[in-house]
């Protein structure tokens, strides 16, 4: 059996709010020819759609006792950083408004000591991150 990796073009999800949820995807004709299966023409799976944001989005960080232990990031779709900030003080509260296009982004908040930034069982102090709109 052959397989093919088909990559679809970004599209507006606005457009997707509307539907039941499903996206499904039917071959016709491989090959240019008969389909010797159609028992796997056709496929359907359910989505959730993300979270959809006006444009800008506030940051808020507290930052704990070890703050260089922290970074945050924004990517795009695609795995390009858009978006980074490190080299943080301890104890500080950060606000920063980030303003983005259209599109989908990741948001990662990273801990080089793998403990977050309030754990229970340590005496690093206690920090918080949040977003508002």
């Amino acid at each position: 059996m052959e397989k093919e990796t088909v990559e679809l073009p970004p599209f507006d999800w606005e457009e997707w709010d509307a539907g039941d949820g499903r996206f499904s995807v039917e071959v016709n004709n491989p090959n240019a020819a008969a389909d010797e299966n159609t028992m796997n023409d056709v496929y359907s799976t359910k989505y959730d759609l993300p979270d959809i944001y006006p444009g800008t989005i506030v940051i808020h960080f507290k930052t704990n006792l070890t703050a260089h232990q922290n970074t945050y990031e924004f990517l795009t779709n695609t795995g390009v950083q858009i978006w980074e900030k490190k080299n943080f003080e301890n104890e500080t509260l950060y606000i920063d408004t980030i303003s983005f296009l259209n599109g989908c982004y990741d948001f990662y908040l990273y801990d080089s000591g793998d403990n977050g930034i309030d754990f229970w069982a340590n005496s690093e102090g206690k920090g918080y991150i949040r977003k508002k709109l």
